[in-house]
């Protein structure tokens, strides 16, 4: 579900079409993600799976890609 719920907001909001990307696309690497949209997205994905992050947590490397961020939410809800 999540993964649907994130590729779907990608799409609308960064201009993908989801044949454009997969779960373990580089998002970063792509040019999709710069500073601004990872604020966006990091909004995002605190609001629909009820986690925060810290300071330390917004490295690229927990958003990079959709699995990486199932990865950083499953971490911080201890699963």
């Amino acid at each position: 579900m999540l993964e649907q719920e994130l590729s779907n907001y990608i799409c609308q909001n960064f201009g993908l079409d989801k044949t454009d990307f997969d779960s373990s696309t580089d998002l970063v690497g792509m040019g999709v993600l710069d500073s601004f949209s990872v604020v966006e997205l990091v909004a995002y994905v605190e609001s629909i799976a009820d986690v925060k992050y810290d300071a330390l947590d917004l490295a690229f490397s927990n958003l990079e890609s959709i699995d990486a961020i199932k990865r950083f939410v499953e971490r911080k809800k201890g699963r």
